[in-house]
């Protein structure tokens, strides 16, 4: 992932399936991402659509905080 993300066509070249890892990736995000949200319905014992609402502003601080080392 992280070659990928510098130069996509030279990870091509070095022969990584490119296509095939970044399928790969949204494949195992999507499944924790739903996984999580099982966990949280489990331990709130009920399902609100409006259950995590503030987490956006944690994460994207948790974003920036971690670009800037």
């Amino acid at each position: 992932m992280y070659s990928m993300g510098g130069n996509r066509e030279a990870t091509r070249l070095a022969g990584v399936r490119v296509n095939g890892v970044v399928v790969g990736v949204y494949s195992l995000s999507g499944a924790f991402a739903g996984l999580a949200g099982v966990m949280l319905a489990s331990e709130l014992l009920a399902g609100a659509p409006t259950v995590g609402t503030t987490q956006a502003l944690d994460s994207i601080t948790a974003v920036i905080l971690g670009v800037r080392r």
